[in-house]
This record gives structure tokens, C-alpha cells and sequence, in this order.
């Protein structure tokens, strides 16, 4: 075949017309999709002007005591003092006892104390044998007087504040023989 032409496809217009367009948005995707990276990569906190995030600019739950400074972490801390509230810790109970009580209306009077510094904070008195003819006459806390040696040596009247102490009365009523027994309970009060 001498003479032929090759075959060429002629462009029409509409086709010729649109290819700007399509290369354009071929660009512009490329652009878009590539300028959100490089944009989140190059904002840093230099770029952000002091104070000007508020907490609705931070995400709940994404800051931890590292990112805090320490007058913040100072602050969520409780007041210490007279304005905390008050601690309890270290509860033991202290059992003191009567000599053997005789038979016949006998009254005994028992005192129970606790280690020098606690507070008393419970208590009671019973007899030993839950016998229902013994009563107990009288139970409550009172302030211990304590030697140089923390060793209790009496008791005085107590306020609400000051006792570490407790008293038992009670009247043996009973035909037997009994023995009165009284608690305090007492702890570290701050």
C-alpha cells in the first residue's frame, strides 16, 4: 500500500475542549490531597499564640499529671489542717477488767485507757457470763492523766475533744461470783 497515511484519530472539539479541565483536576486533587499532610506537619506550637487555646480546643481525657505544671498539680490537691477533713487511721481496743466480784449487790468501777497521744472514740462495759441479774450502772469515756512515762495513772471528767479513756460501773446482782468488763476503742484523730 503505497500512499497510505497511517490511521490517525482526529480530536474532535468536545474532546479537545475538555482536557484542560481534566488536567486540572488531576492537579488540584494531587495538590489537595498532599497540602492537608504538609499543612498538619508545619503547624507546630510556635505557631499558636499564647493563651489563645481554651479547653474546648483540648481533647477530655488527652492531657495526663506529666502535662500539668506543678502549681496545677499543687492544686488539686486537699486543704491540710483545720480546713481537710479529719483522718482516723491506727484503731485498736484496749480490755481492762475487775478483780473477781463478790455475790450480793457488790458495785464495781472499771477504767480502760488508751496508749498516750490516741483518742477514745467507743467503748462499753459487760459481764462476763451475760448473767441477767448484773447491770451496768453507767459507761462513758473519760480523759486520762497520764505519768511522765505515758503509763495511765487516773481520770478526769472528758469533753468531746480530750477523751481517751472509758469507765465501766457496774452492780453484781448475781448469785455467783462475776467480772465486769470494759473497752475503749481508740485511734489516731486528726
Amino acid at each position: 500500500m503505497t500512499g497510505a497515511r497511517p490511521y490517525r484519530r482526529a480530536m474532535t472539539n468536545s474532546t479537545a475542549r475538555h482536557a484542560p479541565l481534566v488536567l486540572l483536576a488531576a492537579v488540584l486533587l494531587v495538590v489537595g490531597t498532599a497540602g492537608g499532610a504538609v499543612a498538619a506537619k508545619m503547624i507546630t506550637g510556635k505557631d499558636v499564640k499564647n493563651s489563645s487555646l481554651t479547653g474546648k480546643d483540648i481533647k477530655n481525657g488527652s492531657l495526663g499529671a506529666s502535662e500539668l505544671s506543678g502549681s496545677a498539680k499543687a492544686s488539686l490537691k486537699g486543704n491540710a489542717g483545720a480546713n481537710g477533713a479529719p483522718g482516723i487511721s491506727g484503731y485498736e481496743n484496749v480490755l481492762a477488767q475487775s478483780v473477781l466480784t463478790s455475790t450480793g449487790n457488790v458495785t464495781a468501777s472499771v477504767l480502760a485507757f488508751c496508749p498516750r497521744g490516741k483518742k477514745a472514740v467507743g467503748g462499753g462495759a459487760y459481764w462476763v457470763g451475760l448473767n441477767p441479774l448484773s447491770t451496768i450502772a453507767g459507761s462513758g469515756p473519760v480523759k486520762a492523766v497520764y505519768a511522765a512515762d505515758g503509763t495511765p495513772v487516773d481520770a478526769v471528767q472528758a469533753t468531746a475533744s480530750d477523751a481517751s479513756g472509758w469507765i465501766g460501773t457496774g452492780r453484781n446482782n448475781s448469785g455467783s461470783n462475776s467480772t465486769l468488763y470494759v473497752f475503749v476503742t481508740c485511734a489516731n484523730v486528726s
